[in-house]
């Protein structure tokens, strides 16, 4: 009886620390999801700016002044546009967490849910150039018909994450990145 009762407190054991190291992998990937959204929500407006004068280059047209209402409005637009993405980015990757916890579906879903990741960075960083052109539908519109600009974009944003150096020039570059080949686009 004895061999029973230790059998199943070892199982037990095992399972509590499966589960403490899956609850720590879900809250850090979770926590990283909505710090990424939460700067590129506050750093829009200065994406904006960014992707303007850039866009304004490529043009060859003189960078506007600096507008307090348009500032507060692109600011808006990216909260609205930053809530919706991170709704729907935390679903389809919860989802998909959820269908990796399924024997064999973890080598499908681990590079699925990346691609989702990079889609949705990829689509709020085109959205900084979208933002002068399309209304939020429009824009919607624009990146589901780019979606391998979106996760193209998104993949190396995220990429460039993961180091030091890159955390500090990731957004920048990736605007920039997004701006040019939406100016390209649009152009088309």
């Amino acid at each position: 009886m004895d061999g029973w009762v230790l059998a199943f407190q070892l199982g037990q054991k095992w399972i509590d620390n499966v589960a403490q190291v899956f609850g720590g992998l879900a809250v850090g990937a979770f926590g990283f999801i909505i710090f990424r959204n939460l700067v590129l929500a506050l750093a829009g407006p200065f994406m904006s700016l960014l992707s303007e004068r850039v866009e304004n280059r490529l043009r060859g047209q003189a960078s506007a002044t600096f507008n307090m209402s348009a500032f507060l409005s692109d600011m808006a637009r990216g909260v609205r546009i930053a809530l919706r993405l991170i709704v729907r980015e935390l679903f389809f990757t919860i989802l998909l967490f959820l269908l990796g916890l399924i024997p064999g579906l973890a080598i499908l879903t681990t590079p699925m849910i990346f691609i989702v990741q990079a889609y949705y960075a990829g689509a709020g960083n085109l959205d900084f150039a979208l933002e002068r052109h399309f209304r939020v539908r429009d824009s919607v519109r624009f990146v589901r018909q780019n979606r391998g600009l979106a996760i193209g974009n998104g993949a190396v944003y995220l990429l460039l994450l993961l180091s030091v150096v890159g955390f500090l020039v990731a957004l920048p570059l990736a605007t920039i990145a997004a701006t040019v080949e939406t100016v390209k686009k649009i152009k088309q």
